[in-house]
């Protein structure tokens, strides 16, 4: 392998545009994270955004930026289609949340894969 799969790493602030993940998709990010506030909340208008990802084919990591606390502890797997490939980053810094998914997607393309890795790591 030559190279790991592109993921972006995106920030939630007031207001923040779903363009930009959509803007990263476009450019060939296989991932996104999101380095979201309090317990990975995001903005209201990045919905959109994570929705063009998610039917794009690109995982869509939820994390929070606040030093402390955790994000769920990873998606339940058994779910279809685009919901299958939301991932909750648990206690992972954003960081750190990019350095998995980008391995995880270099090993498998199984989004329960991929989901168990995020649950165990």
């Amino acid at each position: 392998m030559d190279h790991l799969p592109r993921v972006d790493v995106i920030l939630t602030y007031q207001g923040a545009p779903g363009d930009l993940i959509k803007a990263a998709v476009d450019a060939g990010a296989k991932g996104i994270v999101i380095a979201g506030a309090g317990a990975g909340a995001t903005s209201g208008t990045q919905g959109d955004g994570i929705r063009y990802a998610t039917e794009k084919g690109a995982y869509v990591v939820t994390t929070t930026r606040t030093g402390a606390g955790a994000v769920g502890g990873g998606a339940p797997t058994g779910r279809a289609g685009a919901a299958s490939l939301r991932i909750q980053g648990a206690d992972l810094q954003p960081v750190k949340a990019r350095i998995l998914l980008m391995l995880a997607l270099a090993t498998t393309d199984k989004p329960d894969e991929v989901a168990r890795m995020f649950r165990e790591y």
